[in-house]
């Protein structure tokens, strides 16, 4: 797992307008961003973005919070998938302990697993064997 020192050093190094760029259509206004909110049925610009912090506020239903809280919301992933998406997509190059290595492969062998069962099953389906 990251430490909270980490977690804010990472988001200390994301550009939040090419982040937020890749989801919404930014427009500047002042100091701020503003794009349609991407969490409810938007039809006029209703959520804020300060650059400089990455805090975001959709001032019609409510959501907040900071790039991160963004991404997990918008993409249902945890805090690590999450991390290492952006850092990933941002080019940001970050340090992964042994003990995060061995739970990123464990997760991805469950996943490999669970897809692999997936497409048996489809198969069996196909041929009416289930």
């Amino acid at each position: 797992m990251f430490s909270h020192e980490e977690i804010v050093q990472f988001k200390n190094k994301v550009n939040k307008r090419d982040f937020y760029r890749q989801f919404l259509e930014l427009r500047q206004s002042g100091k701020l961003l503003w794009a349609k909110c991407c969490f409810h049925n938007d039809h006029e610009p209703s959520m804020s973005i300060d650059e400089e912090t990455g805090i975001y506020r959709c001032w019609s239903c409510g959501a907040h919070g900071d790039s991160l809280d963004f991404y997990q919301r918008l993409t249902g992933k945890s805090l690590t998938e999450s991390i290492m998406d952006i850092a990933k997509s941002q080019n940001i190059r970050i340090e992964i302990s042994e003990e995060l290595r061995k739970e990123l492969a464990s997760k991805r062998a469950l996943y490999l697993l669970n897809n692999n069962i997936a497409n048996l099953y489809q198969r069996a389906l196909a041929q009416n064997k289930i």
